[in-house]
């Protein structure tokens, strides 16, 4: 029986590396590519593989991750919250920094979100007015035996 597995993937353009990195938080896996296009079939091939190896069998739409823009010193930021399974723990990925910060809510991990970009911009000069980061839905057919 086939069902279709549906899962959110960042897409972060890397300028310094001249790549993209697609991150899949179900997975807590990423691959690069050259560029968008190469990054998503590369991101196809790791879930198929995953399928292969039985890792997904069974596996349906996959709520693993939210997104939320949070707004600091009237810059808007993209937040990426992953809550870990079998865990309390909440991670708060802030793309822009390429920093996280782990709460025991997604609350808790929001704040402290806040907090650290608060750190960031006071330490540092950082120009935050450009994000290289966008999120996407990667369908693929999972095959159950």
């Amino acid at each position: 029986m086939k069902n279709e597995l549906e899962m959110l993937v960042m897409f972060e353009e890397d300028r310094a590396e001249q790549n993209v990195t697609a991150y899949i938080p179900f997975l807590k896996l990423g691959v690069h590519g050259d560029t968008i296009e190469e990054a998503r079939i590369n991101a196809m091939d790791l879930v198929e593989i995953e399928i292969e190896n039985g890792c997904l069998q069974g596996v349906g739409i996959q709520i693993d991750a939210q997104i939320e823009t949070i707004q600091i010193y009237n810059v808007e930021l993209v937040v990426m919250f992953e809550i870990e399974m079998g865990s309390a723990e909440v991670t708060a990925y802030i793309p822009a920094l390429r920093l996280g910060v782990r709460g025991n809510t997604t609350e808790e991990a929001r704040v402290m979100a806040i907090e650290l970009v608060k750190i960031e911009l006071t330490k540092k000069k950082v120009d935050l007015t450009e994000e290289n980061v966008f999120f996407d839905k990667l369908k693929v057919s999972n095959t159950v035996v």
